[in-house]
């Protein structure tokens, strides 16, 4: 029963590395700040400095490069693109943790042509619960 917990607890740290990770790696070495946005539990990923590339999809590479993940092979990730304007807006909701609380997290996020190229200029996280949120917005 105790590794059981002992391994939960390490599914949730590596969880919450690999997020932090995917985060800074979308906006190069710049650090992201989150902050409420709306009410639907999505909060703001501020992105500063982001990184251009030539290719549109390239702004979402770091979603993409960790699949399928060691620890988290139940994972699944459902992406949807859809062209606004200049840009694209996307969703990538990725379910499937090995987590008894966080069930997965959904990103919102828009892409934009610039004159350096493509790059992330908006960017939305909610994490999804198995079944309820404290009141500091963690899957309980």
């Amino acid at each position: 029963m105790m590794e059981t917990e002992t391994s939960m607890k390490r599914n949730s740290q590596n969880i919450a590395l690999l997020v932090m990770t995917f985060a800074v790696s979308l906006i190069g070495a710049s650090f992201a700040q989150q902050a409420t946005v709306d009410q639907d539990e999505f909060h703001e990923i501020r992105i500063i400095d982001p990184e251009a590339s030539d290719e549109a999809i390239n702004a979402l590479l770091p979603f993409l490069k960790h699949f399928p993940d060691a620890e988290e092979k139940r994972v699944k990730i459902k992406l949807t693109l859809e062209p606004v304007g200049d840009g694209i807006k996307f969703n990538l909701i990725e379910t499937g943790f090995a987590d008894d609380s966080t069930k997965g997290q959904h990103f919102r996020g828009l892409i934009s042509e610039g004159k350096d190229g493509w790059a992330s200029t908006e960017l939305t996280r909610k994490w999804l619960c198995y079944r309820s949120r404290s009141s500091s917005g963690l899957c309980v």
